[in-house]
């Protein structure tokens, strides 16, 4: 009975330990299994990462020996490696068809430019006429596709202003050409051409070139601006010219125009004004007198009775002896440019006064002004007035106790009116003539 009991202990404990191993080799083996699939889903992890951080964009494209030439800009961390390109003919005969191959030196680091994508590995002649559709693939699957040439075969949002559309003679309007992509791939080549169109009444010289002269790429939804300055010149209001833009080897009949109205300007005593202004002073001709003599330099001593004169002209070109009656209104207006020490800032007028001799007393006596008593020539005519008195058409002196020390800016305010005689209605006019920087020490 005991060599039996032996026996069965031995024969247990063999089992046992076969049951243990077997144990412990599933987990193992389980184990192994749950870390390689840990391993690959960690893999596929990275992947889907890497695709998500693969960033590329065309930057040009174009045709070099009738073969593919593309640019890519690597935009993101990774490198890229293009590994294949699809091609298809989108000529709609039975000549179309799709071919791929795969390109040599396709990988660009991050951050650098690849040029050349596409010239070598192929076989196949492009014909630079016909719209094409491309697939570039990467080795992580990406892809990004475009059309080229395909501005033939389906129309563009294209758009031409003239800014401004009227002009005066001599100047310049400047076409803006807009080119929006409306269609679902990148269009490529896109170059402009704007042409005059014939039948023109006005003289219309463009400048010698587009800017740009072309876009190589254009993204589905992005507009391609270019510009195009033309100088008008003619004699008779009204007259125009017409432009026609659309792209070379563009859709047929895709095209938009833009006229230029030229105008010319009237020259009478109130569209000469509008378009130009009449009146003129000469700075060289500022004097200013504190009695005994006149000064012309712009720094005069501040608190003492001061006078001034200046020489205007009239431009008006009408004709028929017509003059600048200039009105009791007109005045010098001085401003000081900082807040003076007393803290007041105040704007001190000379209103026009008759004429102040060469030497005037110490100080100058001054005489009121009878309006509308002197009057100027049209056609450059020339008179010198002077600014004296503190109210229109008065004779009181303007003091002089708000000039304090500083730099003063000011205007000519002439007030008038173009007539034959100082006794006609004729047409009111006034204009703000900006006068000089003078300071008082």
């Amino acid at each position: 009975m005991i060599k039996r009991r032996g026996l069965s202990s031995v024969v247990g404990t063999v089992f046992a330990i076969i049951a243990l191993a077997s144990t412990v080799g599933y987990i193992t083996y389980s184990m192994n299994i749950l870390d390689n699939y840990n391993q690959s889903i960690l893999a596929r992890n990275q992947q889907a990462t890497d695709i998500t951080k693969e960033k590329f964009q065309v930057n040009s494209v174009t045709m070099v020996n009738n073969k593919l030439n593309i640019t890519v800009v690597n935009t993101g961390s990774l490198p890229v490696n293009f590994t294949k390109i699809w091609i298809t003919n989108k000529t709609a005969t039975t000549t179309a068809w799709v071919k791929s191959y795969t390109p040599t030196s396709s990988t660009v680091a991050p951050g650098n430019t690849l040029t050349n994508l596409g010239i070598n590995g192929i076989s196949t002649w492009l014909n630079t006429n016909y719209p094409y559709h491309v697939k570039i693939v990467t080795s992580r699957g990406n892809t990004n596709e475009f059309d080229v040439n395909s501005v033939s075969t389906n129309p563009v949002n294209i758009q031409l202003i003239a800014s401004p559309a009227s002009i005066a003679s001599g100047f310049k309007s400047q076409l803006i050409m807009t080119v929006t992509n409306n269609q679902t791939g990148t269009l490529t080549n896109l170059v402009p051409s704007i042409s005059l169109n014939p039948g023109n009444s006005t003289t219309c010289v463009a400048d010698p070139a587009i800017i740009p002269a072309s876009y190589n790429t254009l993204q589905p939804g992005g507009t391609a601006i270019f510009t195009y300055g033309v100088k008008v010149t003619g004699s008779i209001d009204g007259n125009t010219c017409t432009y026609k833009a659309q792209l070379t080897n563009g859709y047929a009949k895709n095209n938009v125009n833009a006229t230029i109205t030229m105008n010319t300007i009237s020259l009478t005593s109130t569209t000469y004004a509008a378009n130009s202004g009449v009146v003129s002073d000469s700075y060289t001709s500022f004097g200013w007198t504190q009695g005994g003599t006149w000064n012309n330099h712009w720094q005069f001593p501040s608190g003492t009775t001061t006078d001034f004169k200046i020489i205007i002209s009239n431009n008006n070109a009408t004709a028929g002896n017509y003059k600048l009656w200039i009105s009791k209104n007109t005045q010098i207006y001085l401003l000081q440019t900082a807040l003076p020490s007393n803290g007041k800032l105040v704007a001190t007028p000379f209103f026009i006064v008759s004429a102040i001799p060469s030497n005037p007393a110490t100080p100058p006596v001054i005489t009121a002004y009878s309006d509308y008593s002197t009057g100027i020539a049209n056609g450059g005519g020339q008179a010198t007035i002077y600014f004296g008195a503190n109210s229109a058409g008065g004779s009181t002196q303007q003091v002089t106790s708000n000039l304090l020390p500083g730099t003063y800016f000011g205007f000519v305010l002439v007030y008038g009116k173009f007539a034959v005689n100082s006794g006609d209605i004729g047409s009111s006019y006034a204009q703000a003539i900006p006068f000089l920087a003078v300071v008082l020490s």
